[in-house]
């Protein structure tokens, strides 16, 4: 029998960001009809010179396994126009990370970082 999950993501972009992070939640809105977005937050990047990133959190349920899901976010970021070459030169269409999946904490250093702190409070996650 399958459980939905609930699944905490990361959603990152510093190229053309407010259109592909808009782009992004159409798309996860289709995917996940529960889905809830947190404020958008403008950050500096993390280990690289770069414009700075749009983030948003996002929450919501699923009865895919970690694995399907994975594949349908990695998906997403392709549509939004993310690809490896573009992300050896720091520019990021798109970048989402599941932090949470169920219980199964995940990018466990993403969990520290201020504007992720910031977000999950705003969410009352924290």
């Amino acid at each position: 029998m399958s459980y939905d999950k609930q699944i905490i993501m990361a959603l990152g972009s510093n190229h053309n960001p407010l259109q592909n992070i808009s782009h992004a939640e159409v798309i996860l809105k289709q995917l996940f009809p529960d889905i809830t977005f947190s404020k958008r937050l403008w950050t500096n990047p993390i280990g690289m010179t770069s414009p700075q990133f749009l983030n948003t959190l996002a929450i919501c349920s699923t009865k895919e396994s970690l694995k399907e899901t994975l594949h349908d976010i990695k998906h997403i970021e392709l549509l939004c126009g993310d690809t490896l070459s573009q992300r050896k030169e720091k520019i990021v269409a798109m970048d989402i990370d599941i932090l949470k999946y169920g219980s199964q904490k995940l990018h466990e250093n993403d969990w520290n970082r201020p504007y992720i702190q910031q977000l999950l409070k705003e969410m009352k996650l924290k």
